[in-house]
């Protein structure tokens, strides 16, 4: 059995028609797996899928939670999944990296 992997970017000009339910879904405030600070300088951030991340935009103070839950690697703009007026940046990309638990390996 081959295993593909699937790369999706959502930063420049190019777009994607994906729900916002492919990404995973918003997280509580009250748990969450790691907190992620975002400095005014940040260009990525990573994460794993399967983590619940409580991001916090220094610049801005404000913050949210997601809980990614892909099956493959992916990379998108943080934007996509960030409530309006959370993020500071521009872009800002996320890198998604398999959960191994999720591999058809093991």
């Amino acid at each position: 059995r081959r295993r593909h992997t699937r790369y999706i970017s959502l930063t420049g000009v190019q777009t994607c028609a994906l729900p916002i339910s492919f990404y995973g879904e918003p997280g509580s405030e009250n748990s969450f797996d790691k907190v992620v600070n975002i400095p005014p300088d940040a260009k990525w951030v990573n994460v794993k899928s399967g983590e619940t991340v409580k991001f916090v935009d220094l610049a801005s103070g404000k913050s949210f939670v997601w809980s990614f839950q892909l099956r493959n690697f992916a990379v998108f703009d943080l934007a996509v999944v960030a409530p309006r007026g959370v993020l500071s940046h521009e872009h800002l990309t996320v890198y998604v990296a398999q959960d191994i638990r999720e591999t058809d390996d093991h």
